[in-house]
């Protein structure tokens, strides 16, 4: 009978996997090379270069849609003054307007005094609400 030894298979096997990975790799050098030079491939490869000096996909061609100024809101002055705030004893607090004296919940022609803190006052003229401040001088 024959002995086979067995550390000689395995340095067989070794050079025949050694041989077959280094061909595998050749023939996958060679079709990449061929890939590479195929037409098709080629103009590709201009409309990436073309499109790379154009713009970033990434970002909107038209950024105008995201800018956001803000809106300059017409602002009207109340011709309305606070001239003072006051605190009675019995009656609450009371608010100077226009020379008139107003509390809480009281309406004299188009305003009417809803709050009294103490320094702003807020108000509805003609329903729309306003909130005037007491200046110091």
């Amino acid at each position: 009978m024959v002995k086979i030894n067995p550390k000689k298979y395995f340095f067989y096997y070794f050079i025949l996997f050694v041989i077959i990975i280094l061909m595998a790799k050749s023939v996958l050098v060679l079709a990449q090379e061929e890939i590479k030079n195929s037409p098709q491939v080629a103009q590709n490869q201009e409309v990436k270069t073309a499109n790379k000096s154009s713009r970033d996909p990434m970002v909107p061609i038209d950024m105008s849609i995201f800018e956001t100024t803000p809106k300059k809101s017409i602002t009207k002055r109340s011709p309305f003054k606070v001239q003072g705030i006051g605190r009675g004893s019995e009656e609450g607090a009371f608010v100077i307007i226009g020379g008139k004296v107003y509390r809480e919940g009281e309406t004299k022609g188009e305003i009417t005094v809803v709050k009294i803190t103490g320094t702003e006052v807020d108000i509805l003229v003609n329903g729309s609400p306003e909130t005037l401040a007491v200046k110091e001088k």
